[in-house]
């Protein structure tokens, strides 16, 4: 929960070093994802799913996969104007 407040903070601009904070907060959430994704691929830990049966770590390793992704973007293009 406190990964996902640090990047809400990060994109309300309440935080002087916005982009750190978010790489902070997106990367731990990132970090936590693909460990429980690899538990769960090893069969060591049972993740939460969803009524179709996805575990929900998979989904947030994607989410916070295309989060990242999506800042790296923004950033690129700001260098770039």
């Amino acid at each position: 929960m406190i990964c996902i407040l640090l990047v809400l903070v990060s994109q309300l601009g309440i935080a002087r070093d916005r982009n750190r904070l978010f790489f902070l907060g997106a990367g731990a959430a990132w970090l936590v994802a693909v460990v429980a994704s690899v538990l769960q691929l090893a069969g060591e830990v049972e993740c939460p799913k969803t009524s179709s049966g996805t575990p929900l770590c998979y989904l947030s390793l994607i989410l916070f996969s295309v989060l990242w992704a999506l800042k790296i973007g923004e950033l690129g293009a700001a260098k770039r104007s």
